[in-house]
């Protein structure tokens, strides 16, 4: 049950924190750093899809944190977040960039950082719930 609870915590998460980082704080930022045009955004968005790709993020999270690491503090879920989101981000933007004109090089640059932090604050979360209940471990 763990793992499903960590999931869904770190989609609802990630959900916030995409909307207060994406939806308010940085959008003036992205429009005009944008390439737009008649028909590129889809207004509204569909929340479905942050809903799902949120999941998605959190999936992996936990299954790497419970099935192949066991990662189960969150300040190891957020450095293995950090750099697992990094990563996911970094490569997506390099092809984005390398191979569209939608958005600048700044953009680029401010979205894998905000990426990464979100990211890294939902496996955090997951690995918190997943360590929940559990007494640390000790070393003699």
């Amino acid at each position: 049950m763990k793992p499903v609870l960590a999931a869904l915590a770190a989609t609802v998460l990630g959900f916030l924190l995409g909307w207060l980082i994406f939806g308010l704080l940085l959008s003036s930022f992205y429009m005009s750093n944008m390439t737009v045009y008649e028909g590129l955004m889809i207004d509204p968005p569909p929340i479905w899809i942050y809903i799902i790709g949120n999941l998605a993020l959190s999936i992996l999270f936990v299954y790497i944190f419970h099935f192949l690491a066991c990662v189960k503090t969150f300040g190891k879920g957020f450095v293995a977040g950090l750099i697992i989101s990094f990563l996911i981000m970094f490569t997506f933007d390099l092809y984005f960039f390398g191979t569209m004109n939608l958005f600048t090089f700044p953009v680029a640059i401010v979205d894998v950082i905000a990426n990464t932090i979100v990211g890294a604050l939902m496996a955090g979360v997951a690995a918190w719930i997943l360590g929940m209940g559990e007494k640390p471990a000790t070393t003699e």
